[in-house]
This record gives C-alpha cells, sequence and structure tokens, in this order.
C-alpha cells in the first residue's frame, strides 16, 4: 500500500503516522511519487487495513495498487488528447507524429539534407545521436558534444524539435540543456539509475522498448520516469528478437495494441531498428500505423551507403518522402488525422 502525503503536511502528522506504523510492526520508506512525498510500506500483517490508518490527517489518499506499473496503467487517468513536446509545441494525440533523421550525428552537411527533407515531409521531430551505444567498442560512437551542436542548429534551422539519445547520468545534463526530447534506447530502458534521474525532470522522454522485453517490463521502466513526477513519457515500440534469419528484429504489431489497452502513455513505433533493411521499412511503418502507433521514429540519410552507424537500415531521403506521402493515405483509411498540433 502506498500513502500519499498531503502537500504541506506537517512534520508532526508525519511523525504520528510513522509512530502508528511502527505499532502495527509494518516495514515502510519515503520516497516521491509524482513529485509529492509518499509513505511505502513495503509488508505489513494481513489483517491491516484502510480503517487502521483513520485519523491521520497528513494523509490524503491510500492507493492499493493491483498492478505494479499503476501510474502507467490506463485505470488511473486517461489517455493523453495533447502532449507537450518541448519549445513550447504540443502534439494533439491522433496526429500522425513523425520524428525522423539519422541514426548518428555525422556532420552539418549530411543533417541539413537530412533535416530539409524531415521538414518538407511534414516531420515535427529531427533525431540523431550524439552519444552512440555500439555493440562494438571499435564502432563509431558519435560526435558527443559537438554532435549536440550541430544537430540543435540544424534543428533551429527548419523549425524542428530535436530528439536525441542520453547514454547515462554522465551525458544526462549535457543533452537536457540542449535537446528538446530525450531518448532512452532499447540497451537502458532498465537502467534504473538513469529513469530515476529522468524522472526529476521536465522534458519529454521516449523510452524504447528493450529487444528482449515484454510489455509489462516496458511499463515498469515508465514507471520510474512516471514515480519521479515526469509524466510526459513516450513508449516505442522498435522490434524484440526472434529466430527469423530474414529480418533483424520482430516488430510486436500486437503490443502496439494491446498497450493502448494498458496504458495512458502514448506509443509510436521505430519500424527502422525492427526492419534491419531499409527496403523493409515502408510496408513496417505503414502496418505499425495501421495497428495504431500513434507516431513513428524512422531512420533517413542522404546516403546510406556511407553512414557510420546503421547504414543499411536508413532511408534515402526520396525513399523517406514517398513514405511521408504514402502515409497520409494510411492515416486517412484508418479515419485519423494527420498535421501538425498547436
Amino acid at each position: 500500500m502506498i500513502l500519499l502525503l498531503k502537500t504541506g503536511a506537517g512534520a508532526k502528522g508525519k511523525e504520528l503516522l510513522e509512530k502508528k506504523l511502527r505499532s502495527f510492526g509494518i516495514v515502510f520508506r519515503t520516497e516521491k511519487l509524482r513529485g509529492r512525498e509518499a509513505v511505502v510500506l513495503e509488508c505489513y500483517p494481513s489483517d491491516f487495513s484502510r480503517d487502521s490508518l483513520s485519523g491521520s490527517t497528513c494523509v490524503e489518499k491510500m492507493i492499493d495498487p493491483s498492478e505494479e506499473y499503476f501510474l502507467a496503467s490506463l485505470e488511473r487517468k486517461p489517455r493523453w488528447r495533447r502532449f507537450g513536446l518541448g519549445a513550447g509545441r504540443t502534439w494533439k494525440i491522433g496526429e500522425l507524429l513523425i520524428a525522423a533523421g539519422p541514426c548518428a550525428v555525422e556532420g552539418e552537411k549530411s543533417l541539413e539534407e537530412t533535416a530539409q527533407a524531415v521538414k518538407a515531409a511534414g516531420g515535427r521531430i529531427l533525431r540523431g545521436g550524439s552519444f552512440k551505444p555500439r555493440t562494438s567498442p571499435y564502432s563509431f560512437q558519435g560526435l558527443g558534444e559537438e554532435g549536440l551542436k550541430i544537430h540543435r542548429k540544424a534543428a533551429d534551422r527548419h523549425g524542428l524539435l530535436m530528439l536525441t539519445e542520453v547514454l547515462d547520468r554522465l551525458d544526462l545534463k549535457k543533452v537536457y540543456d540542449i535537446a528538446d526530447m530525450m531518448q532512452v534506447g532499447s540497451r537502458n530502458m532498465q537502467n534504473f539509475p538513469l529513469l530515476r534521474e529522468l524522472g526529476k525532470l521536465e522534458k519529454p522522454v521516449l523510452l524504447k522498448r528493450g529487444f528482449g522485453s515484454t510489455r509489462e517490463e516496458l511499463l515498469l521502466a515508465a514507471e520510474y520516469i512516471l514515480k519521479g513526477g515526469n509524466e510526459k513519457v513516450i513508449l516505442c515500440e522498435r522490434g524484440v528478437r526472434g529466430f527469423n534469419p530474414a529480418g533483424k528484429h520482430i516488430l510486436d504489431l500486437a503490443s502496439i495494441a494491446l498497450l493502448k489497452e494498458m496504458t495512458w502513455l502514448p506509443i509510436i513505433a521505430d519500424p527502422s531498428h525492427a526492419a534491419g533493411e531499409s527496403r523493409f521499412v515502408p510496408m513496417l511503418a505503414k502496418a505499425a500505423v495501421i495497428a495504431g502507433a500513434e507516431g513513428l521514429l524512422m531512420e533517413v540519410h542522404p546516403a546510406p551507403k556511407s553512414a557510420l552507424s546503421d547504414g543499411p537500415q536508413a532511408m534515402t531521403v526520396g525513399e523517406f518522402r514517398k513514405l511521408a506521402r504514402e502515409l497520409k493515405d494510411i492515416v486517412r483509411l484508418s479515419s485519423r488525422k494527420d498535421g501538425a498540433g498547436k
């Protein structure tokens, strides 16, 4: 059970509450929950009930979570209608949100060409990594702080929002100070110290599902961020590992539909990481939208064959423009809207 304390609960009231809990032999701890002080009961006698705490004036609400991810549960809150993307801009849920760009920021020229295409296609977010998690320590690891500056300038020139990945707490301030949105990659989905820190911040967080994680584990990862008070979380289905060598990952379309029945958080899809090859990206992107994805995160590069990171799965600028036109028809047929929010 979780006891949410009243705003400005006095020290005397909390002291009396803690004394009462100890008299019942209850183990508890005090934490922050959505920016508010709360007492979490770790274990308590089977005969303990809500009535046992009657008269505790500093308790505003007693929460008995039937699910571990109760903050993220659809039972706790209706789904977003408008979502704050940062820089004073909002996204009307139901409009297809497109975030696109290279896997890694490589330089001003290539990012400029990509940013032009993203803007022209109706995209709202320029994605790109400056701190890259790579399987091999010898692969390109990103441009670091220089990449952040290049990314920021390109996004501003074209009126786009900036989305970039944060790898660890050491880089968090650098990324937070310059980006509009922060991405937590698949490998970091269960980096709990990082998630806790993101929960203390105000900017939106795009949380990717781990490639070996369940839907419930994704929601529990989101719970770490929500618990700290940051409710601006977007979930991203990016594919899970399977046994079919024909594709890099399996885009879990069923989870897109099921998550919308489980949580109030918006859900987007990353068809590029699931496909592994750019020729499969358009069909997976369309399928994700039909399955209910509220946005798409895609990799685009002006010259994928020379890309320093994940070139095979990146679409060319021309391929991306064609897909963006086709997605408008898919959105129209699925009785949804596309366009910019206000």
